[in-house]
């Protein structure tokens, strides 16, 4: 008996202590988050956000996260810029139309 409760109680523990409280932000966009992720990458996958290589990770996503941790995730979107007649067609993380050159 006394092994099934100290094993309950260290099974108790363990649960607790890995759970994070950590900040996520998707393009400009903050949540907080509770989690047993032990990585970046797995968090992401854990929230359902797939990163492309050209998005922006901070920090990397084999990172281990911490508890307080904040994860930052700017993705990529295609954009078409008009000039001179011609098209120029990007891919960005940037928001700003006047931070955009072809």
């Amino acid at each position: 008996m006394f092994l099934g409760l100290a094993a309950l109680l260290v099974g108790a523990a363990a649960f607790l202590l890995t759970r994070k409280r950590v900040t996520l932000v998707v393009d400009g966009e903050a949540s907080e988050i509770t989690t047993r992720a032990r990585t970046v990458g797995a968090l992401l996958a854990q929230q359902g956000l797939a990163i492309s290589p050209e998005d922006h990770l901070i920090p990397d996503a084999s990172e281990a996260l911490q508890n307080g941790s904040t994860v930052t995730l700017e993705t990529v979107r295609p954009v078409v810029i008009w000039a001179d007649g011609e098209a120029f067609h990007l891919s960005t993380t940037e928001k700003k139309p006047s931070r955009l050159h072809a």
